[in-house]
């Protein structure tokens, strides 16, 4: 059982017979591209998604259906350090959030960011 998007990727991957360069290729994105999704440094788009599921030839719901909040929340701090965050960064950009939510009356729940959500708890 996969417990990743990027686990899954990479094994389904691996078992038909595909390489790297392949699988980028057809889904339009680099090679370092695709090993930044493999080794989870890097989340995917919703286009990139469909496409990789397509050429794996699985659904985008069974591609997703299995990663478990706590990697939703990695794939959340992947996708800020995609854009050269920190951890720091990251903290204060939560914070921020949290406290901009608490002084305008901004539903927290309707982000889609499980850190927000997590600090507003509490």
């Amino acid at each position: 059982m996969f417990n990743t998007i990027d686990d899954k990727i990479s094994s389904i991957r691996k078992n038909l017979g595909m390489t790297q360069q392949e699988l980028a290729d057809k889904i339009g994105i680099s090679r370092p591209s695709l090993v930044k999704i493999e080794n989870s440094q890097r989340a995917i788009s919703l286009d990139e998604g469909n496409a990789i599921s397509k050429v794996l030839g699985i659904s985008l719901e069974t591609l997703l259906a299995e990663e478990k909040e706590e990697t939703a929340s990695q794939s959340f701090v992947k996708a800020f350090k995609s854009k050269d965050m920190t951890e720091n960064d990251i903290e204060v950009y939560i914070h921020f959030c949290v406290h901009v939510s608490w002084s305008y009356s901004i539903n927290v729940n309707s982000f889609r960011c499980p850190f927000i959500r997590k600090q507003k708890e509490q």
